[in-house]
Order: C-alpha cells, then sequence, then structure tokens
C-alpha cells in the first residue's frame, strides 16, 4: 500500500552492465522485496530504451519511472531510496510522460 493507492510494484532500478546482469541485480534485492509484509514471490519485469549517443537512457529511464510512480502513489517503491525524485530533471526530455505513466499502471 502507498499513500494514494496499491501497487505491486516495490523497486525500480537499473543494472550497471546491462540486461545480462538482471539475474544476479533481482537475487540481490530479492530479501529486501521479500522481506516486505504479505510478499511470497515476485516478478522481474526488464523495460528498456533505445541508446542516444551521450546519454545515460537507462538513467534517465529509470529517473522517469521513478518520478512517475512517485507522481500517483505518492512516494516511490518501498524499496528505492527518495534521493533520484527531488526534481522532474530532464528525463522527460527523453520520455513522454502520459507513456511513461501507462507503463507504471500497466504494471501497477
Amino acid at each position: 500500500k502507498y499513500p494514494k493507492g496499491k501497487s505491486r510494484i516495490a523497486y525500480i532500478g537499473t543494472t550497471k552492465k546491462g540486461g545480462s546482469r538482471v539475474a544476479a541485480s533481482a537475487a540481490e534485492r530479492g530479501e529486501q522485496v521479500l522481506g516486505l509484509h504479505g510478499v511470497r514471490e515476485f516478478t522481474v519485469r526488464v523495460l528498456s530504451a533505445r541508446p542516444r549517443q551521450r546519454v545515460k537512457i537507462w538513467y534517465k529511464l529509470e529517473h522517469a519511472l521513478l518520478w512517475s510512480f512517485k507522481q500517483r502513489f505518492g512516494r516511490v517503491p518501498k524499496c528505492n531510496s527518495t534521493k533520484k525524485t527531488k526534481t522532474e530533471s530532464d528525463a522527460f526530455k527523453y520520455f513522454h510522460k502520459a507513456g511513461v505513466a501507462s507503463k507504471i499502471e500497466d504494471l501497477s
């Protein structure tokens, strides 16, 4: 439960080495996610974006997802910190707000 409703999302993050590191990243967060009240299992979803020159697009996507989640549910997911959502920054220069918000709703 979150201040503005319920969501199945417990964590939004990136991996340091891309798709090849998804399983290891999930294993690192597994104990934290499974430690939440009522959680018996979890599923990892992978979202990606087309690469851009001189832009850490994975970081921009993570920031956009966190910002949209916070706007919709009133806080960031339980296993995230609030460091990356202090400002909207320029994440939506690369992604449409409505598209990101729609993805948050679909996964919630």
